[in-house]
């Protein structure tokens, strides 16, 4: 499935809220407490926190310094990705089932006003591919 612009926001809460065991991520860039009385940015995050605390693993590996701290805040699993000049990832994947790749980041820009694309990939075989490439980079 094809996700165009603002579409993607409201599928990936689904999948977050739908998730029963694993979230597994990549985050390349976010806007975390970009406004006043919060953002869907930090809504999102909200809810990966509540999955946690349901039981579902979250781990989310990203590119700075930074945005561990900010993503600590809300109490997930998270690792500064090493041994690459640049981590640009933008991909999750839940419970093994969707694979959600493209070029949505965890921005107010990218949820609401840019031009962007993100696909959901059911395909078995790519989701293991992913699960591997994660893994590998996670234990590293």
């Amino acid at each position: 499935m094809l996700l165009v612009n603002g579409e993607y926001h409201s599928n990936f809460i689904k999948s977050i809220k739908n998730s029963k065991h694993v979230i597994l991520g990549f985050v390349f860039h976010d806007s975390l407490f970009s406004e006043v009385n919060g953002s869907i940015i930090d809504y999102i995050f909200s809810e990966l926190r509540q999955a946690k605390n349901r039981g579902v693993s979250v781990k989310i590996l990203c590119h700075s310094a930074e945005q561990i701290e900010r993503i600590r805040r809300f109490n997930l699993d998270v690792k500064k990705v090493s041994g690459y000049k640049t981590m640009h990832s933008k991909a999750f994947c839940f419970d093994n089932k969707e694979l959600y790749v493209g070029s949505h980041n965890m921005s107010i820009n990218a949820m609401k006003v840019n031009l962007e694309m993100s696909a959901i990939i059911n395909d078995n075989e790519s989701i293991q591919k992913f699960n591997q490439h994660f893994n590998i980079i996670w234990q590293s």
